[in-house]
């Protein structure tokens, strides 16, 4: 290389760094000193290589990935810092041969050294204002889903914009006690659901189902099976049995579930007293039971063979007629919550209330409740317990009522949802699929 050409490349080289100072400077308020030492030599690397090699912008990007490691900034100002090195490779060369390109190359140069102040700028300020470091800062801004190409420009009133953009989102998060990694996490899923291949994916997807004529992902078995049927007992809140019955099927019988309820047993106590079912529902693992121990009222839930809530009475029934009675105040607000993706209104707590001739002989709040259906293989019985009994250590089945049964009575409140209960239902709602 001539002397003259050498004082070009020179000139070149001094240039390219005389631009890439005021990117330096900028660092030092950024980065931690590590990271400062690999950026000075990097450029150091890069102007000794700028006048020597054609192949100086490579070599530049490989002494930054040494220094810096494979960090998240790289996708942002690492870009621009290649572009600068190619552009400073390019417009060397040009000047060389005195090429007509050196004005539009100078031009470029020029854009992409103010591009890197302005990003290492605005970086700065994210990193100042939130308290991360410099990869945190440009991981926030494209989790906030600002373009780059807007964002890095010398124009304030963009960065403006898109910096109240940043605030508003990372604001919104920490009302909610999340902070970036939460706030990351939501867009990166939120990215894939507006990816092209997922667009893609689920156009082939319901060309392969109009094709063979199925859906064959369906996960609403619980929804499916929980839904009533038509039966004899669809739409009623009153039953009434006056004779025993046995082996009513589930999908023919009143279900109590997630609702309040009274029943009401009419019975007549032998001199030498009774025991025995007065109205059961469900089986060892799990329902209801409702008799007399030993001339004893009982009532008592099996929850799925979990665990035992029983009420009984501390005295014996005395002969002749009497009204046994089970009172449970449910608080929840009901199988309404379900059309709303919730299943709050389900499972909830409730105290019940043994009763004999109107008079409180038990009462216990039962915590938990049974949330969606009894075993299918059980069924209804009144006046005695045709398969498993809901407590073995009580009783063995089939426990024949030996008083006399007058009538059985039951009826249910079922709750309902108020127009307050279903706004916040539909907020919650609402909330919900935006978390998703």
């Amino acid at each position: 290389m001539s002397g003259g050409e050498l004082a070009v490349a020179e000139t070149a080289a001094a240039g390219a760094t005389f631009s890439l100072s005021g990117a330096l400077a900028l660092l030092a308020s950024v980065l931690d000193v590590a990271l400062i030492a690999a950026f000075v030599a990097a450029i150091g690397y890069f102007a000794y290589k700028v006048a020597t090699a054609k192949d100086a912008a490579q070599q530049w990007i490989d002494t930054m990935n040494q220094g810096l490691g494979q960090q998240s900034m790289l996708t942002v100002i690492g870009k621009t810092v290649s572009d600068l090195a190619a552009t400073t490779v390019q417009l060397t060369n040009a000047q060389h041969l005195n090429s007509t390109e050196v004005g539009e190359l100078s031009a470029q140069h020029a854009q992409l050294s103010g591009q890197l102040q302005a990003e290492l700028v605005h970086t700065g300020e994210i990193q100042k204002a939130y308290g991360v470091n410099m990869p945190g800062a440009l991981q926030l801004l494209q989790t906030a889903g600002v373009k780059t190409s807007d964002l890095f420009t010398a124009q304030g009133k963009v960065w403006a914009a898109d910096m109240q953009q940043v605030k508003g989102l990372v604001a919104g998060y920490a009302a909610m006690g999340q902070g970036l990694t939460q706030l990351q996490g939501d867009v990166s899923v939120q990215l894939v659901m507006n990816s092209d291949q997922l667009k893609q994916m689920q156009a082939l997807f319901w060309k392969e189902a109009e094709k063979y004529q199925v859906l064959p992902i369906d996960n609403s078995y619980l929804a499916r099976i929980i839904t009533p049927r038509p039966s004899i007992t669809a739409g009623r809140s009153e039953f009434v049995w006056t004779r025993r019955q046995t082996g009513i099927p589930m999908g023919d019988a009143p279900s109590v579930l997630n609702a309040s309820y009274i029943f009401k047993a009419d019975v007549e106590i032998p001199q030498e007293g009774a025991e025995g079912m007065l109205i059961t529902q469900g089986g060892r693992f799990g329902g209801y039971g409702f008799y007399v121990l030993k001339n004893k009222p009982v009532f008592l839930w099996n929850l799925l063979d979990l665990k035992r809530v029983k009420w009984e009475g501390a005295d014996a029934l005395t002969p002749g007629n009497h009204v046994i009675e089970f009172d449970f105040d449910y608080d929840g607000l009901g199988m309404g919550t379900l059309a709303f993706g919730s299943f709050s209104g389900v499972g909830r707590a409730g105290v019940g209330i043994l009763k004999v001739d109107g008079k409180e002989v038990a009462r216990q709040t039962m915590e938990r409740t049974i949330p969606f259906i009894l075993p299918w293989d059980e069924g209804l019985d009144v006046g005695s317990d045709t398969l498993t009994g809901v407590n073995d250590a009580d009783y063995q089945p089939p426990f024949n009522f030996t008083g006399k049964l007058n009538k059985v009575t039951l009826t249910i409140n079922r709750p309902k949802l108020s127009p307050d209960d279903i706004k916040k239902l539909q907020e919650a709602q609402r909330n919900n699929k935006v978390s998703e």
